[in-house]
């Protein structure tokens, strides 16, 4: 049913998935990392065209009836980190900055957040990316809006579709317990994995930034 369709990403920058399996049956996916409304202006030089997404493990699972598929980053995906996993604890109201030089960083909020918090990436010259966990509406947002200068997304981004929120709903669990976010992220991508469902974007920021 059309009321029951779920993304396989939320994210704004996931297109043309390619799903295979490897030597021991393990169902795979991996997909280009862009977006149509700006991928031939994006501001990287000439012969870049976006990424690859991480690869991602699929997993179909029955909860109360329906079956979900889910997603989760594979485990040779390890082996991309140089330093690492980095473990960040925000607390309600607080931007948790975060280094993002080839950084897995695992976030768990704290069980008093029932506001809004965030971590706070690719920050330098006034400009970041943020991914908010908003308690109340039980979603993440990937704040992009100041993640770049104005007059540079002018330049690619005609359709309006770089500059902006996207939201992903996680699944309800029945436990009551709040969500651990699995960031990915290096310099130019941001990919969240949370409860099965992820959301994937590229962020142009400036190349000072960290």
């Amino acid at each position: 049913e059309e009321s029951r369709f779920e993304r396989l990403d939320d994210g704004p920058d996931y297109y043309a998935a390619q799903t295979f399996a490897n030597a021991e049956g393990t169902p795979l996916q991996l997909a280009w990392m862009t977006n149509f409304a700006y991928f031939q202006t994006i501001p990287t030089g000439p012969g870049y065209r976006g990424m690859m997404s991480l690869l991602r493990e699929l997993v179909l699972r029955k909860h109360k009836g329906v079956y979900r598929l889910e997603c989760y980053p594979a485990t040779q995906m390890n082996a991309l980190l140089d330093t690492g996993a980095e473990k960040v604890i925000p607390k309600p109201g607080v931007w948790a900055p975060a280094q993002t030089h080839a950084r897995c960083i695992h976030v768990s909020w704290q069980p008093s957040a029932g506001g809004n918090s965030a971590v706070v990436l690719h920050t330098g010259e006034g400009f970041s990316c943020r991914v908010e966990w908003d308690a109340a509406g039980r979603r993440l947002v990937l704040d992009r809006t100041r993640s770049c200068p104005p007059e540079v997304v002018a330049q690619f981004d005609s359709q309006g579709k770089y500059a902006c929120r996207y939201e992903m709903a996680l699944w309800e669990t029945g436990d009551g317990k709040l969500p651990t976010v699995d960031i990915w992220a290096d310099e130019t991508s941001v990919e969240l994995f949370c409860g099965g469902k992820v959301m994937s974007a590229l962020v142009f920021s400036p190349p000072q930034a960290d």
